[in-house]
């Protein structure tokens, strides 16, 4: 059975951007090895929102891990290097199921549900 991991960056108040989308107020620790945490995953999780910002830095999300999108509005051609799914809870049961580590970040409530169950 996999492990599942969780991480979200939200505000006290539930946010996860700024009004305008931004993202300023998130410190990365310099005492978190990200790179060394990332290649512990196989696979990645991700809402339509943190996929798309992601995106938009360029390229793949993450090459070499697997990615799903959990999104209502993607269709799959949208996302030529990742899996498109609309159920979190299908989704995430799913992968329980399977080998490997998974880990999971959602800015999206429905998202968050799936994850703690």
């Amino acid at each position: 059975m996999r492990r599942i991991r969780f991480s979200v960056a939200v505000s006290v108040d539930g946010f996860i951007a700024g009004p305008n989308g931004e993202q300023d107020w998130i410190v990365i620790d310099p005492d978190i090895d990200f790179a060394a945490l990332m290649s512990s995953f196989d696979t990645i999780l991700l809402g339509r929102k943190t996929y798309e910002a992601t995106r938009a830095q360029g390229g793949d999300v993450m090459p070499g891990i697997q990615t799903y999108v959990i999104s209502r509005s993607l269709k799959q051609e949208d996302c030529p290097n990742a899996v498109v799914r609309t159920d979190p809870a299908a989704t995430v049961a799913e992968l329980r199921e399977t080998d490997g580590m998974t880990s999971g970040y959602s800015a999206v409530a429905s998202c968050s549900e799936a994850f703690l169950n």
